[in-house]
């Protein structure tokens, strides 16, 4: 929660539309730093190209007995840059990003999954992250 502000708080100048369900997330908080701090700040400086009204970022939260769901959705004017399916930095010559690589982790760490979609000038990020059966 405290991540989520602090990203809102220091972009004024986007809208941010948060939808979550009554869910706990009862997941390590570093692992959803790490996934969320990455995953809007990649929103963030894509968004920062666009001009001020289109400037948006959709995120929601929603979770079931099996998995938490955590989608970010944004419009883009720069192409993602994706090889074989991988997607790859702006910022770092032909090779993945470091906040991709450390997302990656901690879904592998969780049992989890990221998948990605772009259509019509918006990137979907969507990542499930396995609940423990403990």
């Amino acid at each position: 929660n405290a991540l989520l502000n602090a990203k809102i708080s220091e972009s004024p100048d986007i809208h941010f539309d948060v939808r979550h369900d009554d869910g706990r997330f009862d997941f390590p908080a570093p692992d959803l730093s790490v996934l969320l701090g990455n995953a809007l700040d990649n929103a963030i400086e894509s968004v920062r190209q666009l001009p001020a009204e289109e400037r948006q970022i959709l995120i929601i939260f929603t979770e079931n007995a099996l998995f938490a769901k955590l989608v970010i959705d944004n419009p883009y004017l720069q192409e993602p840059i994706v090889i074989d399916g991988v997607l790859y930095s702006h910022k770092r010559e032909n090779r993945k990003g470091l906040g991709i690589q450390n997302m990656e982790a901690v879904i592998k760490q969780n049992g989890g999954e990221l998948d990605y979609s772009m259509d019509n000038q918006r990137f979907r990020l969507v990542i499930l992250l396995k609940k423990s059966t403990k």
